[in-house]
């Protein structure tokens, strides 16, 4: 791309040298925050049907593996429709700082290198998912009326169905 802004020309030389390139990549990872507002576990969306995402995604030690065949037209859904094994990571909340996210993130990134190799002398890690759920549907509340919420239980709190989840208080605190 000629005479393009940077972001512009980094952008095309991503969608039309790498991706539009189905035999460019061995594996892919989508490394990406939440959307504004949410919050949630460090977690993997993950479609098991192609070899190499299981074993993709359980390199992670991810608090939590969704099960699914993913969206049309994200990243992982197209790398995986190229046969290339792929993940999601959701890595916290956006515009906020989770060292802990980013440190096990990044602890990720290390041992799927030394699982592919790419370190002299690597041997494939041993992975402990004692402390992972795998599922393949989430569960999500809405709420009767808008305002603002108190939370009431812990991110990975087990929960019976009926049991509260928060509090939610108009602009006056009633």
């Amino acid at each position: 791309m000629d005479g393009g802004e940077l972001p512009d020309a980094y952008a095309f030389n991503i969608w039309n040298n790498l991706w539009a390139n189905g035999t460019a990549a061995d594996i892919a990872v989508d490394l990406h925050t939440l959307s504004t507002g949410a919050d949630g576990p460090l977690w993997a969306y993950a479609d098991f049907r192609l070899d190499g995402v299981q074993r993709l995604a359980e390199l992670g030690t991810f608090d939590v593996i969704k099960i699914d065949p993913g969206e049309p037209g994200s990243i992982e859904t197209t790398w995986v429709d190229f046969g290339v094994p792929a993940i999601t990571l959701e890595i916290g909340p956006a515009k906020r700082w989770n060292n802990d996210y980013i440190d096990r993130a990044e602890q990720f990134i290390y041992r799927l290198m030394a699982d592919l190799q790419m370190y002299p002398d690597s041997t494939p890690p041993e992975v402990d998912l004692s402390q992972t759920y795998k599922g393949t549907n989430f569960s999500t509340v809405a709420p009767l009326n808008t305002g603002w919420v108190n939370v009431t239980v812990e991110k990975l709190q087990e929960v019976e169905e009926g049991q509260e989840v928060g509090i939610v208080y108009n602009s006056w605190g009633d």
